[in-house]
């Protein structure tokens, strides 16, 4: 197999409003850690597959289909063998109009500044290629951990150790034909949220890539988000999560780059046998006709409405794209931001897949039908930002997991 590698530089030269956090109501102006694009091109018996893998947040639906279509005919590359993955990084600037201002408002001139740099990144990584061999190592890291918990009778967002957590740590690495490494790939489940402070940075899994990067300063690190939806940092004091410190952040990357140290020589060589190709189905989302207006924070009483009278112009759906390499390497990724129950059950299915969530757009939080009936965060209060009509419908857990099942078995 072939790769080619690019990293590019997308941290703004001014300020801009994060996105993530709706109390941080100002642009953000100082720099800790820069924000990267890293794009990868696998190639296979003359067909490509792309990796676009950035320190956002998420990516906006009709941005990356309207790049998908310039690379392909640009670049010959069918759509459906891209996948746009961001890190969920709640430190850099918004790129989507779709949700609630509180979340973060879109600079128009970052986002052309990134479009430019997405097709920068793209032709460096096509003019990188070389032949590599693939190494996975499987283990674990504690430094996320379960963030539902009931007390007084309703679900709130509080650490809850009793909730096996998805801990597992798998690497990726591309070896050169003289076995040095041309670029590692991190897999594991966690918000990068240790610090809401209003600074542009990488959030703990960019501090974590630039140590590795430093120490191997010929390899390409990257992170590659799970399905994190219920799972965020494990900083707690007195039973609750608190907000950390830029240092904080620092501390959960070196300890997490610690956790990939420890396993990243011990990597198994990957068989070079399977198909190399993409399968995608599209389901849309259903909600159930609860009135959920006796919910609405007050902060949104006046925009939630009109997020959804503007989102079904374009309806809801979930896009499920299974990205195969190799018989033991594959992807699942998804536009949501899916809990660690659907990563539990694939890995039930299919021990190879790794779950992605926030690739090729977002359309916002997807609770399991246990969690629709707990309440919290994720199953009804998010829906207002993310302009959702109403809750999520409970038979959506059962048609996500039979369409994985789906598109897993090759039907």
């Amino acid at each position: 197999m072939l790769l080619g590698k690019s990293k590019i530089d997308i941290t703004p030269k001014y300020p801009v409003p994060l996105a993530g956090f709706a109390h941080r109501t100002k642009p953000a102006k100082e720099v800790t850690h820069k924000l990267f694009i890293k794009t990868f091109s696998l190639e296979q018996n003359g067909k490509v597959i792309l990796f676009v893998i950035a320190d956002v947040i998420w990516w906006d639906d009709s941005f990356v289909t309207e790049l998908k279509q310039v690379i392909e005919d640009k670049y010959s590359i069918p759509k459906d063998q891209i996948c746009f993955h961001a890190t969920h990084n709640h430190s850099g600037p918004q790129t989507s109009r779709k949700f609630s201002k509180q979340l973060g408002q879109v600079s128009n001139t970052y986002m052309d500044f990134l479009k430019e740099c997405i097709m920068d990144s793209v032709k460096a990584a096509k003019a990188d290629k070389e032949e590599v061999s693939v190494e996975v190592s499987k283990g674990e890291s504690n430094v996320g951990i379960y963030r539902r918990k009931e007390a007084d009778g309703k679900i709130k967002m509080k650490p809850n150790p009793d909730i096996p957590t998805d801990n597992e740590l798998t690497t990726i690495s591309f070896k050169k034909t003289n076995d040095t490494t041309k670029a590692v790939w991190i897999h594991y489940t966690c918000h990068p949220t240790t610090t809401d402070a209003n600074i542009f940075s990488s959030e703990f899994t960019g501090v974590c890539c630039d140590k590795l990067e430093d120490r191997y300063p010929y390899t390409t690190f990257t992170f590659l988000q799970g399905f994190c939806g219920d799972i965020r940092p494990n900083l707690v004091s007195n039973h609750q999560f608190y907000s950390g410190s830029i240092k904080d952040m620092e501390e959960m990357g070196n300890r997490f780059s610690n956790d990939v140290l420890n396993m990243i020589h011990s990597g198994k060589k990957v068989k070079d046998t399977g198909g190399f190709y993409c399968k995608r189905l599209v389901l849309p989302l259903r909600f159930s006709n609860e009135d959920v207006s006796r919910f609405i924070p007050d902060s949104l009483k006046s925009e939630w409405p009109e997020l959804v009278k503007d989102k079904k112009k374009d309806e809801y759906y979930l896009i499920i794209q299974h990205i195969n390499i190799f018989d033991e390497l594959s992807f699942l990724a998804c536009n949501a931001e899916l809990v660690q129950a659907y990563s539990f059950f694939v890995r039930r299915m299919n021990k190879n897949p790794l779950p992605l969530g926030y690739s090729n757009g977002v359309v916002g939080y997807v609770p399991t039908s246990k969690q629709l009936v707990e309440g919290g965060y994720e199953s009804l209060e998010s829906i207002f930002y993310f302009g959702y009509p109403s809750i999520i419908a409970a038979d959506m857990e059962q048609r996500i997991k039979n369409n994985f099942q789906t598109i897993l078995e090759g039907k």
